[in-house]
């Protein structure tokens, strides 16, 4: 008789047709004309440049804000296995398909280990049935599952690999360092890929240092291990990834020497700290304080080395933006916007990301009751930060995303606890009880505010369906023209970038800031004769979308401005028609001189550059 295949077998099996069903529902017969996802389509204009010779350490996009370009804050950590897989298809597929066929399969790849560290976390709790509730749950929450469809090649999808082996190995700190030399290397390697989650790893590392604050002996080893992990890793991947000229250039949103010291000073000030106050037996109350007194301590040394060298950075990875990119950019991006705004602008998508992580917080913490006393820290510690990370989301929606992942592991946990507590019994209670992954699951939300979302989703399907067309009729009509560089709105920019050759000033980047403010300024000023900004600019087309989001502000602001003229069929004779559709309006700039330098711009009322930090 065959054995049955093992559960580890069937999980991975499993992952392998949750990652097939991925790649099927969401594939791209075609990359062209792009896709709804400004991140993804940069993102491959960068391995585009790295497999066309761009060095390891240079991100310069040059073909942003002509012509210095931009130096982009995103990591080749990324970049490399989509290019290796590009050069492993090429040979027998050509280039383009080869792109075509890289960009749909990585995203759904990478949901096999996403799932594996997920199903770590409630393996630690609720064994094999609790690992193998991660996957329905997964399939059931679309803003989780959604960062592993095809063309999702932004690193959103590593990140939240990253966070999911974090705190697999921080919920099994009990058992020694190895677990919090995991937690520990993927905390550093989630900092070299990028800083939209530097949250979720802070408030992990607070997590692990006060549960050794409150039982030294039993996560003394774990400590060490995660501090040592950290500072070694940070160190090891800013060598690997930051070039040695920039090895002195202060950044607050990409690793830099301020991560490098901060995680230096930090990791290995908790290592020492926890080897030298081992923690024993009875030592009560007394033992707490000495050591919650040397972890504040290390916290204190830590921010007076960043008060005194990076204050800017003690604001956080984006500190230093320009408040002037608010009103013209940042508003019109919902990850960027509080709760507040989010709710202003769409009540329904509130509940949706908050309530089921909410509501896992809340099963969780009664069905953990019942643990062993080691397991309810795991628990707790994990239910803690979902819950501080939903609180940094109400500032900023971004800060949702690692609890959206990990309450999936953290429902899946619950649910499997209560599945084998009341395994084999019929009652209508019982039955209930078992029924409680339903609420847990975002597309029961979903269903449940359906009547109010129903002309949302007309409107917004209306608008993409659109903006399609536009992005169609312009990657048409700009590639067929000799490269130049487009005055286009921020929402354009990556587009332009991966469909044609030519350079763009504004893309949805904040490194590209100076750009997005200049465009807002060209945009508004008045079309008459005069055509100044835009000569001084040097561009050569001008390119609208009549279904761009950002339009409306602009011409609300300026409604005798140049794109409100366009938009209204006045456009002045200095612009010179190549396409004007009922999608589109593309026109050549009459003596347009695109050997002109940008450093001669001077925005009115804008710093002559974005206040990032000096080397930029």
């Amino acid at each position: 008789m065959a054995a049955r295949p093992s559960s580890p077998v069937l999980f991975a099996l499993a992952s392998l047709a949750t990652a097939l069903l991925l790649a099927l529902h969401g594939w791209h017969a075609t990359i062209a004309n792009g896709f709804d996802d400004p991140d993804s389509l940069m993102r491959i204009v960068e391995v585009r440049d790295f497999l066309a010779g761009q060095g390891w350490y240079d991100l310069l996009q040059p073909r942003l804000f002509p012509p210095d370009g931009v130096f982009m804050h995103w990591s080749r950590l990324v970049d490399a296995p989509i290019a290796g897989l590009i050069l492993a298809l090429e040979p027998t597929l050509g280039p383009a398909e080869a792109e075509r066929l890289a960009v749909n399969l990585w995203p759904p790849l990478l949901v096999v280990p996403f799932l594996a560290g997920l199903a770590a976390i409630a393996h630690r709790f609720a064994g094999w049935t609790g690992a193998f509730w991660v996957i329905p749950l997964f399939l059931v929450s679309p803003s989780v599952g959604g960062i592993f469809l095809p063309g999702r090649v932004d690193h959103h999808n590593v990140q939240a690999i990253l966070i999911a082996w974090m705190v697999a190995g921080l919920v099994r700190a009990a058992g020694g360092w190895r677990a919090g030399a995991l937690a520990g290397f993927m905390a550093g390697l989630s900092l070299a890929i990028g800083m939209e989650v530097i949250h979720a790893v802070a408030i992990a590392a607070a997590g692990l240092s006060l549960a050794w604050v409150f039982d030294g002996r039993r996560y003394r080893s774990a400590a060490t291990g995660f501090g040592v992990a950290f500072a070694l890793s940070t160190a090891a991947l800013f060598f690997a990834t930051v070039g040695p000229d920039r090895w002195s250039a202060l950044a607050c949103d990409a690793l830099s020497p301020v991560y490098l010291v901060s995680a230096g000073i930090s990791g290995l000030g908790l290592a020492a700290v926890a080897s030298l106050l081992r923690g024993e037996p009875g030592d009560g109350r007394a033992g707490m304080l000495i050591r919650g007194g040397a972890l504040a301590a290390v916290g204190a040394f830590v921010i007076w080395i960043a008060a005194l060298y990076f204050p800017l950075c003690l604001g956080g990875p984006y500190a230093g933006v320009d408040p002037a990119l608010q009103p013209i950019w940042l508003d019109l991006t919902t990850e960027a916007q509080n709760i507040f705004i989010v709710w202003s602008n769409d009540p329904t998508t509130v509940p949706i990301l908050f309530g089921p992580p909410v509501l896992a917080c809340v099963v969780a913490a009664v069905v953990g009751r019942k643990l062993a006393r080691s397991d309810r820290i795991g628990f707790a510690c994990l239910i803690g930060l979902i819950a501080a990370c939903l609180a940094v989301g109400t500032f900023q929606i971004r800060g949702t995303v690692p609890a959206q992942s990990l309450a999936v592991a953290l429902g899946a946990a619950a649910v499997g606890l209560v599945w084998q507590r009341h395994r084999g019994e019929t009652g209508l209670l019982a039955v209930l009880k078992r029924s409680i992954w339903l609420p847990l699951a975002p597309i029961a939300w979903f269903f449940l505010l359906l009547p109010w979302i129903d002309e949302t989703a007309d409107r917004r399907t209306a608008e993409y369906a659109d903006f399609g067309t536009c992005r169609v009729e312009l990657g048409e009509t700009l590639s067929a023209e000799p490269p130049g560089k487009v005055a286009a709105t921020v929402m354009l920019g990556a587009f332009l970038l991966f469909r044609t050759e030519h350079s763009v000033y504004a893309a949805p980047y904040h490194r590209g800031g100076e750009g997005i403010i200049a465009m807002e300024e060209i945009l508004t000023a008045p079309a008459g004769p005069d055509r100044t900004l835009l000569s001084r600019l040097g561009a050569t087309y001008l390119a609208v979308c009549r279904a761009d989001r950002a339009n409306p502000p602009v011409t609300k602001k300026a409604p005798d401005g140049l794109l409100a003229r366009v938009l209204n069929g006045a456009a002045p004779a200095w612009l010179l028609p190549l396409r004007v559709t009922d999608s589109i309006l593309v026109y050549r700039i009459d003596g347009a001189d695109p050997s002109v330098r940008i450093d001669a711009l001077s925005v009115t009322g804008t710093p002559g550059r974005l206040g990032l930090r000096p080397s930029l």
